[in-house]
This record gives C-alpha cells, structure tokens and sequence, in this order.
C-alpha cells in the first residue's frame, strides 16, 4: 500500500467557520485555512478575508459531506490538522482527520467531549460528583423510571440552553416529547437529575496534560432557567478571594479531563457550586460562548482563542505575557420582546455606571424576531467592571432595569 502524502505545515482544514474570533487567531499565526462552511455562510467566509479557500458543504458536522466536498475541489488534500471551533462538528474533525490522514482530536476523546451521556459516566468513574442520568426516547417516554422530579431533559449534543427544559412532573415529560416529536425531533434525550446550587462556569488551557489556566464564573441565574425572564450572564470569581473555590475547581477539572481524555486544548465546563463544593454538569472542549472569553481577557490577560489556535497548530502557549486585574468582571445578553428595534444608540448603555463595552446585535429600524435557536431575543451584549464581584452584579442587574424601562422594541407592521 503506498503511503500517504505527508502534511503540509501551516494548512489547515478548519469545519465551521464560528466563532469568527478563533478563526481570526488562526489566520494571526500564518496558516493557510481552508474551510467547510454552510451555504448561508459562504458569503460571510469570503468578505472575512480569513480563508484561503472554502468548500460549501449543507452540515458541516457530517464527516462524508466534508470528504466529499475537499475532494471534488481537487485541490491538495494534505492538511497539517483538522480542527473545529464550534461544538457540532467535534467528531467530525476525528473522523474527517482519520479519512485523509491527517492529525486530528482522537475519536475517544471526541465522544467524550460531545455527548453529555458518555462524559458523565466516565468522570463519575472516576470519583467526581455529577447528576444521575438515563436516557429516553418518545416511544419510552410513558415507561421512563423517574424517582423524583424536577429532571432537566436535554440534548446529548447541543451546546447552549437551547433544547434543554426543567420537567417538573411525569405529564410534563409526556408533553414535552409529543410536542418533540411532533417538530420532527424524537430524541433520544439525556434525563438527568435536577440539582441545586449556584450554576458556574469553569473555563481554561490544558496542555500536556497539565492545567495552565483556570477562570471560574458563577452565572446570574442558571442558563436553563431563562427562557422565564432571568438574565443569562456571569461575573467571574476573583483568584484571591475564593481560594477554595478555585482550589476545589483545579481538582475537579484535573480528574474530569483526565478522564474524557482532553490533555491538550481549551475547555469550557459547568457545574454547580454547592458550600464552596463543586457537581460536575458538562464540559466541552471548545472556547465558551457568550461573552466570557472577552471579561477572562479583560480580567486575566488570557486570549482563549489564541491558546485554542496555539493548541492546534501545536506551539508553545503564549500566556507568559498576562497581566491580571484587579478589578472584577461579567457579562451579559440583553433581550428584547419581538419587534422592530426602536432608535437607541450603543452610546446610552455605555454611559452607564461600569459599562466597558457595549456589542449591538440589531441595529436601529430592523427587526428583532422570535428566533428558535434562542431562548430569548437577543439585541445586545454589555461587559461590566468594578472594584467587587457584588458591585459588577448590582451594575449588570441595572443595566437589565434600565433597558426593562425603555421600549426597545415597538409592534412590527406587516
């Protein structure tokens, strides 16, 4: 059997083009990028000025799609890696890799990285508290042994709030998989049990199977409670002032990575704080949405994006140039209630106590629409500062006032 062609250096097969940030942290190191993109992206990938080349492909999490599409470019198919930034495509880039043999995420680790299922039995194999879990399937539904509710029914996949509900009863889980399956999506589902505490985000760099970097943020209120009006956003936790926090995540992340088998990469994982004890709830080997990675940047001097391109293209990590702040940090969604955006300027919230930054989703005159990708319209993104973690939440929880108190939105016409 001949031999594979062996790589070229600096090219990269990149599946997705989101989030453009990590991306944009690739193309700073020089490489080449080639990229499989959806149809309603190809435009954005070429004005991006990021890609050497893109292959359009309908799902670009589907490992024969991405083959098929790079072949038929007949184009050279040596790549240095295959490598993704966004959640969908993660076992893609293991089988895509394993297709043109090229360097890519180990298929074990992949899975354990993806399917919330899978992670959960191996990091409680390994002695970290999580939720009990099971699955179900619209056909079993009526069958599934639950004990005690509330249970939170999700994706096994999905990143984000999104698709993921707290049922309260067993009709509530009848109802929500007929309505399920009603929209052409019959599971199955992760059931897991409904867990108290404050919901947290841990977020960092592992390379070589040592923890460099470690940023804990507790949520405003837990993501799978806004789509009943809370606010989705976080404050990040100071170092200093929550040592065993900090001490406590440190051990946790170390086993539970160890366990999924993620020794070199970002990570974004949740959990649930409990008196300064911590639940493992999923982990992702990706950089966070929202705007965390931004407040990690402003408060640690850590460009996520940047160590996530450096783990792909192999090289050193570039942290040794951090500086942290003093000062404490966070974020949040801004929503409104569908309609057409009424005229407001970024300038108005960035006057506002604390207001650093200020990133306008929708501009004035267009029209903010129920969208089912999520929970809630979205028109804008604020990042905060303070001297104290409470000063930060006290500023988020006014900003949410204020806009509450202004109508954003008026009734679309036609």
């Amino acid at each position: 059997m001949a031999q594979p062609a062996p790589p070229v250096d600096g090219r990269i097969l990149l599946l997705g083009l989101t989030p453009l940030a990590s991306a944009r942290a690739l193309a700073r190191h020089g490489v080449s990028l080639v990229c499989a993109v959806k149809p309603e992206d190809a435009d954005a990938a070429r004005r991006s000025g990021l890609l050497d080349e893109s292959v359009v492909v309908s799902n670009p999490a589907n490992a024969e799609q991405v083959v098929s599409a790079v072949m038929r470019t007949g184009a050279d198919i040596r790549f240095s890696a295959v490598a993704t930034a966004s959640e969908g495509p993660m076992v893609t880039t293991s089988l895509v890799g394993r297709a043109l043999e090229v360097p890519s995420l180990s298929l074990p680790c992949a899975l354990a990285l993806h399917d919330k299922f899978l992670q959960k039995q191996l990091v409680a194999q390994a002695g970290v508290p999580t939720a009990t879990a099971g699955i179900v399937h619209y056909s079993d539904a009526d069958m599934v042994a639950v004990d005690e509710y509330p249970v939170v029914i999700k994706p096994f996949t999905d990143a984000g709030p999104r698709g993921t509900a707290v049922i309260r009863t067993r009709n509530d889980l009848r109802t929500f998989v007929s309505a399920a399956k009603a929209e052409g999506a019959p599971g199955p589902w992760l059931v897991e049990e409904y867990v108290e505490g404050d919901a947290v985000h841990i977020d960092g760099v592992i390379r070589e199977g040592e923890l460099m970097f470690i940023s804990v943020g507790r949520y405003l209120d837990k993501p799978i409670d806004i789509t009943h009006g809370d606010l989705y956003g976080s404050v990040l936790l100071d170092p200093q002032h929550n040592e065993q926090i900090y001490s406590a995540a440190r051990v946790m992340v170390t086993r539970s990575l160890h366990a999924l088998g993620h020794r070199d990469g970002v990570f974004h994982l949740e959990a649930f704080l409990q008196a300064n004890q911590l639940m493992f709830g999923e982990c992702s080997g990706r950089v966070s949405g929202g705007q965390i990675p931004d407040v990690i940047q402003q408060k640690f001097g850590v460009d996520l994006h940047d160590e996530w391109a450096r783990c792909v293209l192999g090289t050193s990590s570039g942290m040794h140039d951090r500086a942290s702040s003093d000062q404490s940090y966070g974020w949040m969604h801004l929503s409104a209630p569908a309609g057409t955006l009424s005229a407001r300027s970024t300038g108005e919230l960035e006057l506002l106590p604390g207001v650093v930054e200020v990133d306008l989703e929708v501009a004035a005159g267009e029209l903010v629409s129920d969208d089912s990708q999520d929970a809630v319209p979205r028109v804008a993104s604020v990042q905060v500062a303070a001297d104290t973690y409470d000063e930060v939440s006290e500023r988020l929880i006014e900003v949410a006032s204020w806009l509450a108190s202004r109508a954003w939105t008026a009734p679309h016409q036609g």
